[in-house]
């Protein structure tokens, strides 16, 4: 059995967009999603993005073994003085 996991999805949330990319590491293939990110909860674009990129390539939430995640929101905000 290889020990290698499979799949992984990597998030990033922007301040306009949200990116997703699934890699697959057995077939070295990685398919990316990007959507708006919700002004109002950030993490819903997570949530919609994770289930969107799944469906598209029929892949059960299972088969996902890590999730990464990063964002520039936090930085943005105090940079901005928002």
């Amino acid at each position: 059995m290889n020990s290698v996991s499979r799949f992984l999805v990597g998030v990033d949330i922007g301040g306009t967009f949200t990116d997703i990319v699934l890699l697959d590491r057995h077939a070295r293939r990685y398919t990316v999603h990007k959507l708006l990110t919700s002004t109002a909860d950030a993490s819903e674009s997570v949530v919609t993005g994770v289930q969107e990129i799944l469906a598209e390539a029929n892949i059960d939430i299972g088969a996902v073994d890590y999730v990464v995640h990063g964002t520039t929101l936090t930085a943005n905000t105090i940079i901005q003085r928002e």
